[in-house]
């Protein structure tokens, strides 16, 4: 996937929308909602899971491992599109599939 070029936001500053400014404890405040909320077992337990493994990472660990989750979210997203897509023998799929395939393997090189 391409990369989004940066802007300069409103302050003048390069605004980059893969820089993560979230604090660590945003982060588990958000996950404990997340599990509070939650209908599901399974998830409250996953959450609960990421919770703790929160509270032993430093804060740029967290920065980073959420800015790869969020990097890769869009890419998560256009890949399930494309199964539903391919599931329904939607022609498109088959040729954005091929697309992504062949930058991904340029990437390899």
């Amino acid at each position: 996937m391409p990369k989004v070029s940066f802007k300069l936001n409103e302050a003048g500053r390069i605004f980059d929308p893969d820089e993560i400014v979230l604090s660590k404890s945003q982060v588990e405040k958000f996950m404990a909602s997340i599990r509070k909320n939650a209908k599901d077992n399974t998830l409250k337990m996953g959450c609960g899971m990421i919770e703790a493994s929160l509270r032993f990472m430093p804060e740029e660990t967290v920065k980073y491992v959420f800015r790869e989750i969020f990097s890769k979210m869009n890419d998560l997203m256009i890949l399930n599109a494309l199964s539903h897509a391919s599931k329904n023998g939607e022609s498109w799929s088959e040729t954005l599939g091929k697309m992504m395939q062949d930058e991904i393997d340029g990437q390899k090189e």
